[in-house]
């Protein structure tokens, strides 16, 4: 599985933070299932009944730190999302610290090549106005992290014969795009 980093303030942070921003805004997961170890903390989709809804989406205004998630600085959580058959594991780390005029959306992924990922998402916020709408602000941007690339090419549709671009598709590559317009590829 990819390995995620993620900085917040944990005193301050919410699930809601966690799942509505940097699961599914900033690495575009569409329904992510979140859980540490054999302990389910989250999860959404469309199997689910409507009072498991009103259930899971009651967890979200809580902060990361107290009960049903009582997570805490250095937390390794696995997170799912079998709508796209995604995977990745994301570890949690304390920052009080976060420059909010550099990442307004008060936390920070980290990645082994998040400079290149930050310029592509600024490239694709330039062209399309900000991923966070915020007048001045930077865009939140689809980190470029471990086994993720950023390509800024649209991503075409399948042939009839399974090729694109005339090259046949990697049986494992995955592909989806960020709010942000840019096409993300999993390997």
């Amino acid at each position: 599985n990819a390995s995620v980093t993620v900085e917040v303030d944990l005193r301050t942070a919410t699930g809601q933070l966690l799942v509505k921003d940097v699961l599914q805004r900033q690495l575009a997961f569409k329904e992510p299932t979140i859980a540490q170890g054999s302990r389910q903390l989250y999860e959404c989709g469309d199997d689910l009944e409507e009072d498991e809804v009103a259930e899971e989406e009651a967890k979200l205004p809580k902060l990361l730190t107290e009960a049903p998630f009582s997570l805490a600085d250095g937390a390794m959580l696995q997170v799912d999302d079998n709508a796209q058959n995604l995977k990745c594991d994301l570890i949690l780390r304390h920052n009080e610290v976060i420059d909010l005029d550099t990442h307004p959306s008060g936390f920070v992924v980290l990645g082994a090549a998040a400079a290149a990922a930050k310029k592509a998402s600024e490239d694709a916020a330039a062209a399309h106005g900000p991923v966070d709408g915020g007048a001045g602000s930077s865009a939140a941007a689809v980190q470029d992290i471990d086994d993720f690339e950023i390509i800024d090419a649209p991503v075409f549709a399948a042939s009839s014969k399974g090729k694109e671009n005339g090259k046949a598709p990697s049986s494992t590559a995955k592909k989806r795009k960020g709010d942000n317009g840019a096409s993300i590829i999993l390997d």
